[in-house]
Protein backbone atom coordinates (compact mmCIF):
# COMPACT_ATOMS: atom_id res chain seq x y z
CA UNK A 1 0.00 0.00 0.00
CA UNK A 2 2.78 2.45 0.70
CA UNK A 3 4.79 1.61 -2.04
CA UNK A 4 1.86 2.54 -4.14
CA UNK A 5 0.92 5.80 -2.91
CA UNK A 6 5.05 6.38 -3.12
CA UNK A 7 4.43 5.91 -6.63
CA UNK A 8 1.36 7.95 -7.16
CA UNK A 9 2.92 10.71 -5.36
CA UNK A 10 6.19 10.64 -7.03
CA UNK A 11 3.90 10.65 -10.09
CA UNK A 12 2.09 13.88 -8.80
CA UNK A 13 5.69 16.19 -7.85
CA UNK A 14 6.60 15.44 -11.32
CA UNK A 15 3.61 16.73 -12.82
CA UNK A 16 3.78 19.73 -10.11
CA UNK A 17 7.27 20.41 -11.30
CA UNK A 18 6.10 20.21 -14.92
CA UNK A 19 3.78 22.82 -14.23
CA UNK A 20 6.06 25.46 -12.40
CA UNK A 21 8.62 24.66 -15.05
CA UNK A 22 5.90 25.51 -18.44
CA UNK A 23 4.71 28.78 -16.20
CA UNK A 24 8.98 29.73 -16.22
CA UNK A 25 9.38 29.21 -19.75
CA UNK A 26 6.31 31.24 -20.80
CA UNK A 27 7.84 34.26 -19.64
CA UNK A 28 4.49 35.36 -17.99
CA UNK A 29 5.36 34.88 -14.45
CA UNK A 30 6.14 32.17 -12.64
CA UNK A 31 3.44 30.05 -10.25
CA UNK A 32 3.20 31.31 -6.69
CA UNK A 33 5.42 28.71 -5.37
CA UNK A 34 7.68 28.80 -8.28
CA UNK A 35 8.06 32.51 -8.51
CA UNK A 36 10.78 32.88 -5.31
CA UNK A 37 13.32 30.47 -7.01
CA UNK A 38 12.44 31.63 -10.44
CA UNK A 39 13.21 35.10 -9.75
CA UNK A 40 16.30 35.00 -7.02
CA UNK A 41 17.86 31.62 -8.37
CA UNK A 42 19.31 33.13 -11.39
CA UNK A 43 21.05 36.27 -9.72
CA UNK A 44 23.12 33.59 -7.48
CA UNK A 45 24.02 31.14 -10.30
CA UNK A 46 22.22 28.67 -8.99
CA UNK A 47 19.51 26.31 -10.59
CA UNK A 48 15.53 26.68 -10.41
CA UNK A 49 15.59 23.15 -8.60
CA UNK A 50 18.30 23.89 -6.00
CA UNK A 51 16.25 27.20 -4.88
CA UNK A 52 13.04 25.54 -4.71
CA UNK A 53 15.02 23.00 -2.70
CA UNK A 54 16.13 25.81 -0.54
CA UNK A 55 12.72 27.29 -0.20
CA UNK A 56 10.95 24.39 0.87
CA UNK A 57 14.08 24.00 3.22
CA UNK A 58 12.79 26.86 4.87
CA UNK A 59 9.44 26.61 4.96
CA UNK A 60 10.16 23.33 6.88
CA UNK A 61 12.06 25.22 9.62
CA UNK A 62 9.55 27.33 10.11
CA UNK A 63 6.98 24.21 10.86
CA UNK A 64 9.74 23.44 13.36
CA UNK A 65 9.63 26.78 14.96
CA UNK A 66 6.06 26.77 14.98
CA UNK A 67 5.24 23.40 16.29
CA UNK A 68 8.30 23.28 18.88
CA UNK A 69 7.54 20.40 20.56
CA UNK A 70 4.84 19.36 19.31
CA UNK A 71 7.13 18.39 15.87
CA UNK A 72 7.28 14.82 15.21
CA UNK A 73 10.48 12.79 13.50
CA UNK A 74 7.45 12.03 10.68
CA UNK A 75 7.68 15.13 9.40
CA UNK A 76 11.16 14.55 8.05
CA UNK A 77 10.13 12.82 5.34
CA UNK A 78 9.12 16.32 3.76
CA UNK A 79 12.59 16.26 3.17
CA UNK A 80 12.84 13.48 1.06
CA UNK A 81 9.67 15.13 -1.06
CA UNK A 82 11.82 18.76 -1.11
CA UNK A 83 14.88 16.91 -2.91
CA UNK A 84 13.05 14.86 -5.51
CA UNK A 85 10.38 18.01 -6.20
CA UNK A 86 13.63 19.98 -7.07
CA UNK A 87 15.48 17.29 -8.73
CA UNK A 88 12.18 17.05 -10.52
CA UNK A 89 12.08 20.72 -11.80
CA UNK A 90 15.52 21.14 -13.16
CA UNK A 91 14.58 17.58 -14.96
CA UNK A 92 11.65 19.11 -16.29
CA UNK A 93 13.27 22.60 -16.79
CA UNK A 94 15.47 20.39 -19.05
CA UNK A 95 12.88 18.13 -20.62
CA UNK A 96 10.97 21.17 -21.64
CA UNK A 97 14.15 23.29 -23.28
CA UNK A 98 13.85 21.73 -26.19
CA UNK A 99 10.68 23.40 -27.07
CA UNK A 100 10.13 26.18 -29.37
CA UNK A 101 11.14 29.95 -27.82
CA UNK A 102 8.86 31.51 -26.21
CA UNK A 103 6.49 33.66 -29.07
CA UNK A 104 2.85 35.24 -27.71
CA UNK A 105 0.78 32.50 -28.71
CA UNK A 106 3.63 29.97 -27.16
CA UNK A 107 3.61 31.87 -24.36
CA UNK A 108 -0.25 31.71 -23.55
CA UNK A 109 0.32 27.76 -24.06
CA UNK A 110 2.82 27.57 -21.66
CA UNK A 111 0.74 29.37 -19.02
CA UNK A 112 -2.53 27.27 -19.87
CA UNK A 113 -0.11 23.47 -19.19
CA UNK A 114 1.66 24.88 -16.50
CA UNK A 115 -0.82 26.13 -14.47
CA UNK A 116 -3.48 22.51 -15.31
CA UNK A 117 -0.35 20.09 -14.67
CA UNK A 118 0.34 21.78 -11.61
CA UNK A 119 -3.20 21.79 -10.36
CA UNK A 120 -3.22 18.26 -11.86
CA UNK A 121 -0.07 17.35 -9.15
CA UNK A 122 -1.07 18.65 -6.55
CA UNK A 123 -4.90 17.01 -6.99
CA UNK A 124 -2.46 13.74 -7.58
CA UNK A 125 -0.32 14.34 -4.15
CA UNK A 126 -3.70 14.41 -2.32
CA UNK A 127 -5.24 11.80 -3.49
CA UNK A 128 -1.78 10.01 -2.35
CA UNK A 129 -2.29 10.85 1.17
CA UNK A 130 1.83 10.04 1.73
CA UNK A 131 3.79 13.08 2.32
CA UNK A 132 3.44 16.53 1.82
CA UNK A 133 5.39 19.61 0.77
CA UNK A 134 6.59 21.95 3.56
CA UNK A 135 5.13 24.74 1.85
CA UNK A 136 1.48 23.06 1.70
CA UNK A 137 2.26 21.63 5.21
CA UNK A 138 3.07 25.44 6.80
CA UNK A 139 -0.17 26.65 5.07
CA UNK A 140 -1.91 23.76 7.39
CA UNK A 141 0.25 24.12 10.67
CA UNK A 142 -0.49 27.70 10.64
CA UNK A 143 -4.64 26.97 9.89
CA UNK A 144 -4.40 24.98 12.48
CA UNK A 145 -2.24 26.49 15.36
CA UNK A 146 -3.83 30.09 14.94
CA UNK A 147 -7.51 28.64 14.14
CA UNK A 148 -7.59 30.76 10.72
CA UNK A 149 -9.28 29.22 7.69
CA UNK A 150 -7.45 27.87 5.06
CA UNK A 151 -8.30 29.00 2.30
CA UNK A 152 -7.26 32.28 3.71
CA UNK A 153 -3.75 31.19 5.04
CA UNK A 154 -3.28 30.12 1.50
CA UNK A 155 -4.58 33.38 -0.06
CA UNK A 156 -2.05 35.09 2.12
CA UNK A 157 0.79 32.79 2.32
CA UNK A 158 0.85 33.28 -1.94
CA UNK A 159 0.15 36.93 -1.78
CA UNK A 160 3.36 36.83 0.32
CA UNK A 161 5.72 35.37 -2.12
CA UNK A 162 4.33 37.03 -4.93
CA UNK A 163 5.16 40.25 -3.18
CA UNK A 164 8.52 39.24 -2.06
CA UNK A 165 9.47 37.83 -5.62
CA UNK A 166 8.32 41.14 -7.15
CA UNK A 167 10.35 43.47 -4.43
CA UNK A 168 13.59 40.96 -5.07
CA UNK A 169 12.95 41.39 -8.87
CA UNK A 170 12.63 45.26 -9.02
CA UNK A 171 15.86 45.55 -6.90
CA UNK A 172 17.90 43.25 -8.70
CA UNK A 173 16.43 43.53 -12.36
CA UNK A 174 14.83 46.80 -12.69
CA UNK A 175 11.69 44.67 -14.05
CA UNK A 176 9.47 42.42 -13.04
CA UNK A 177 10.59 39.33 -13.82
CA UNK A 178 9.30 36.20 -13.98
CA UNK A 179 6.29 38.22 -11.35
CA UNK A 180 3.83 39.00 -13.70
CA UNK A 181 -0.06 37.66 -15.21
CA UNK A 182 1.03 34.09 -15.14
CA UNK A 183 1.30 34.24 -11.43
CA UNK A 184 -2.27 35.87 -11.29
CA UNK A 185 -3.84 33.27 -13.25
CA UNK A 186 -2.44 30.27 -11.02
CA UNK A 187 -3.04 31.78 -7.83
CA UNK A 188 -6.79 31.97 -9.28
CA UNK A 189 -7.22 28.33 -11.24
CA UNK A 190 -5.06 25.95 -9.52
CA UNK A 191 -7.19 25.34 -6.95
CA UNK A 192 -10.60 25.79 -8.91
CA UNK A 193 -8.94 22.92 -11.74
CA UNK A 194 -8.13 21.03 -8.82
CA UNK A 195 -11.89 21.15 -7.85
CA UNK A 196 -12.88 20.24 -10.71
CA UNK A 197 -10.58 17.03 -10.60
CA UNK A 198 -12.56 16.34 -7.41
CA UNK A 199 -15.56 15.63 -9.90
CA UNK A 200 -14.49 13.29 -12.19
CA UNK A 201 -15.68 10.12 -11.12
CA UNK A 202 -13.43 7.99 -13.49
CA UNK A 203 -10.04 10.17 -12.85
CA UNK A 204 -10.83 9.64 -8.97
CA UNK A 205 -11.61 5.60 -9.22
CA UNK A 206 -8.71 4.85 -11.26
CA UNK A 207 -6.19 6.81 -8.68
CA UNK A 208 -8.29 4.81 -5.75
CA UNK A 209 -7.79 1.78 -7.42
CA UNK A 210 -4.09 2.06 -8.30
CA UNK A 211 -3.65 3.23 -4.49
CA UNK A 212 -5.12 0.21 -2.93
CA UNK A 213 -5.54 -2.45 -5.27
CA UNK A 214 -4.98 -5.42 -3.27
CA UNK A 215 -1.33 -7.72 -3.80
CA UNK A 216 -1.71 -11.06 -4.41
CA UNK A 217 -0.02 -13.25 -1.59
CA UNK A 218 0.32 -10.94 0.60
CA UNK A 219 -3.75 -9.36 1.26
CA UNK A 220 -6.40 -11.92 2.52
CA UNK A 221 -9.09 -11.61 0.05
CA UNK A 222 -12.42 -10.79 1.37
CA UNK A 223 -14.46 -13.74 1.09
CA UNK A 224 -17.69 -12.99 2.88
CA UNK A 225 -18.96 -11.57 6.50
CA UNK A 226 -17.49 -14.50 8.70
CA UNK A 227 -13.93 -13.18 7.81
CA UNK A 228 -14.62 -9.38 8.12
CA UNK A 229 -12.53 -7.79 11.44
CA UNK A 230 -15.75 -5.66 12.38
CA UNK A 231 -13.81 -3.59 14.98
CA UNK A 232 -11.19 -2.91 12.49
CA UNK A 233 -13.24 -1.73 9.91
CA UNK A 234 -15.51 0.72 12.17
CA UNK A 235 -12.34 2.07 13.31
CA UNK A 236 -10.53 2.26 9.88
CA UNK A 237 -13.34 3.84 8.89
CA UNK A 238 -13.88 6.41 11.41
CA UNK A 239 -10.26 7.87 11.24
CA UNK A 240 -10.39 8.64 7.76
CA UNK A 241 -14.00 10.50 8.07
CA UNK A 242 -11.71 12.35 10.61
CA UNK A 243 -8.86 12.85 8.50
CA UNK A 244 -11.19 13.66 5.69
CA UNK A 245 -13.35 15.84 7.18
CA UNK A 246 -11.45 17.85 8.86
CA UNK A 247 -9.12 18.61 5.71
CA UNK A 248 -12.85 19.81 4.27
CA UNK A 249 -14.07 21.89 7.57
CA UNK A 250 -10.44 23.22 7.71
CA UNK A 251 -11.56 25.69 4.58
CA UNK A 252 -14.23 27.33 6.72
CA UNK A 253 -12.02 27.22 9.99
CA UNK A 254 -13.90 24.45 12.32
CA UNK A 255 -12.26 21.01 12.77
CA UNK A 256 -14.79 17.77 12.96
CA UNK A 257 -15.13 17.64 16.36
CA UNK A 258 -16.02 21.26 16.23
CA UNK A 259 -18.77 20.88 13.44
CA UNK A 260 -20.32 18.28 15.48
CA UNK A 261 -20.42 20.26 18.78
CA UNK A 262 -21.88 23.45 16.46
CA UNK A 263 -24.44 21.19 14.84
CA UNK A 264 -25.83 19.52 18.28
CA UNK A 265 -26.42 22.56 19.48
CA UNK A 266 -28.06 24.26 16.44
CA UNK A 267 -30.60 21.14 16.77
CA UNK A 268 -30.81 21.24 20.50
CA UNK A 269 -30.34 24.70 21.35
CA UNK A 270 -27.89 25.78 24.44
CA UNK A 271 -26.60 22.83 26.64
CA UNK A 272 -24.14 22.60 29.59
CA UNK A 273 -20.86 21.31 28.63
CA UNK A 274 -21.41 18.07 30.96
CA UNK A 275 -24.64 17.43 28.35
CA UNK A 276 -22.24 17.86 25.38
CA UNK A 277 -19.95 15.82 26.54
CA UNK A 278 -22.88 12.83 27.08
CA UNK A 279 -24.94 13.64 24.04
CA UNK A 280 -22.30 13.14 21.76
CA UNK A 281 -19.94 10.72 23.58
CA UNK A 282 -16.94 12.52 24.35
CA UNK A 283 -14.94 13.28 27.04
CA UNK A 284 -14.43 16.38 28.81
CA UNK A 285 -11.17 17.67 27.80
CA UNK A 286 -12.17 16.60 24.24
CA UNK A 287 -15.19 18.92 24.64
CA UNK A 288 -12.88 21.61 26.50
CA UNK A 289 -10.41 22.03 23.77
CA UNK A 290 -13.07 22.32 20.65
CA UNK A 291 -14.96 25.05 22.73
CA UNK A 292 -11.92 27.18 23.33
CA UNK A 293 -11.50 28.51 19.87
CA UNK A 294 -14.85 28.43 19.06
CA UNK A 295 -15.37 30.88 21.76
CA UNK A 296 -12.78 32.82 21.05
CA UNK A 297 -13.79 33.31 17.24
CA UNK A 298 -17.39 33.70 18.45
CA UNK A 299 -19.11 31.04 17.50
CA UNK A 300 -20.63 29.93 20.71
CA UNK A 301 -21.28 32.06 23.74
CA UNK A 302 -21.51 30.71 27.65
CA UNK A 303 -23.59 31.88 29.95
CA UNK A 304 -24.84 31.34 33.59
CA UNK A 305 -27.22 28.31 33.30
CA UNK A 306 -30.73 29.97 34.81
CA UNK A 307 -31.50 25.99 36.74
CA UNK A 308 -27.94 25.78 38.00
CA UNK A 309 -25.80 28.91 38.82
CA UNK A 310 -22.78 26.87 39.09
CA UNK A 311 -22.66 25.72 35.46
CA UNK A 312 -22.88 27.76 32.34
CA UNK A 313 -24.89 27.22 29.11
CA UNK A 314 -23.34 26.95 25.59
CA UNK A 315 -25.20 28.59 22.85
CA UNK A 316 -24.41 28.96 19.04
CA UNK A 317 -24.13 32.89 18.18
CA UNK A 318 -25.27 34.21 14.82
CA UNK A 319 -21.81 34.26 13.17
CA UNK A 320 -22.05 30.45 13.46
CA UNK A 321 -25.92 30.06 12.97
CA UNK A 322 -24.89 31.07 9.45
CA UNK A 323 -22.23 28.74 8.42
CA UNK A 324 -24.01 25.76 10.28
CA UNK A 325 -25.36 25.07 6.45
CA UNK A 326 -22.17 25.36 4.75
CA UNK A 327 -21.36 22.65 7.52
CA UNK A 328 -23.96 20.57 6.74
CA UNK A 329 -23.14 20.44 2.96
CA UNK A 330 -19.30 19.67 3.44
CA UNK A 331 -20.23 16.89 6.21
CA UNK A 332 -23.29 15.89 3.29
CA UNK A 333 -20.72 15.57 0.18
CA UNK A 334 -18.10 13.18 2.41
CA UNK A 335 -21.30 10.54 3.15
CA UNK A 336 -21.47 11.31 -0.55
CA UNK A 337 -18.62 10.56 -1.71
CA UNK A 338 -17.95 7.85 0.58
CA UNK A 339 -21.64 5.92 -0.14
CA UNK A 340 -20.79 6.69 -4.25
CA UNK A 341 -20.65 2.71 -5.25
CA UNK A 342 -24.00 2.21 -3.63
CA UNK A 343 -27.45 2.03 -5.12
CA UNK A 344 -30.45 4.28 -3.12
CA UNK A 345 -30.96 0.92 -1.83
CA UNK A 346 -28.22 0.14 -0.56
CA UNK A 347 -27.24 3.39 1.02
CA UNK A 348 -30.68 3.46 2.77
CA UNK A 349 -30.39 -0.34 3.95
CA UNK A 350 -26.85 0.35 4.90
CA UNK A 351 -27.85 3.40 7.40
CA UNK A 352 -30.81 1.87 8.92
CA UNK A 353 -28.54 -1.28 9.67
CA UNK A 354 -25.34 0.52 10.81
CA UNK A 355 -27.68 2.64 13.21
CA UNK A 356 -29.39 -0.88 14.51
CA UNK A 357 -25.48 -1.88 15.36
CA UNK A 358 -24.82 1.47 16.95
CA UNK A 359 -28.00 1.14 19.36
CA UNK A 360 -27.12 -2.40 20.05
CA UNK A 361 -23.32 -1.39 20.79
CA UNK A 362 -24.62 1.27 23.49
CA UNK A 363 -27.46 -1.98 25.13
CA UNK A 364 -23.68 -4.17 25.39
CA UNK A 365 -21.74 -1.21 26.61
CA UNK A 366 -24.12 -0.36 29.42
CA UNK A 367 -25.30 -4.17 30.82
CA UNK A 368 -22.32 -5.68 30.07
CA UNK A 369 -20.02 -7.14 32.47
CA UNK A 370 -17.06 -5.17 31.70
CA UNK A 371 -19.64 -1.93 32.06
CA UNK A 372 -17.46 -0.88 35.52
CA UNK A 373 -14.13 -1.31 33.93
CA UNK A 374 -15.39 1.25 31.07
CA UNK A 375 -12.77 3.76 31.27
CA UNK A 376 -15.33 7.20 30.41
CA UNK A 377 -18.20 5.95 32.61
CA UNK A 378 -18.51 9.88 33.37
CA UNK A 379 -19.20 10.69 29.49
CA UNK A 380 -20.02 7.82 27.48
CA UNK A 381 -23.34 7.75 25.90
CA UNK A 382 -23.68 4.10 27.73
CA UNK A 383 -25.04 5.56 30.71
Amino acid sequence: MISRKAVVMLIGLFLSSLGVSFSIKARLGATPVGVCPAVFSPYFGITTGTGMSILLGLFFIAQMVILKKEFRSSHFMQLVATVVYGFFVDLTSGIISIFPDSTLWTQVIYCGLGTVTLALGVFTMLKAEFIMLPQDALVKVISVRYNKEYGKVKIVFDSLLTIIAATGSWILYREFFQVGIGTVVAAIFVGKIISGLREIKGLNNLLDRVISKPIPGRVVKYEGIQHMDLPKTISLLYRKMNIELNERLMKIGLSNAQSRLLKHLYANGGMTQADLCKELGMDKSTVAKALIPLEKNGFVSKTVNPDDARSYLVTLTQKSTKMIPKTLEIVSSWTKDVTSGMTEAERELFYKLLHKVAQRAVVICKNGKYRKKCTCQKTCVCQ
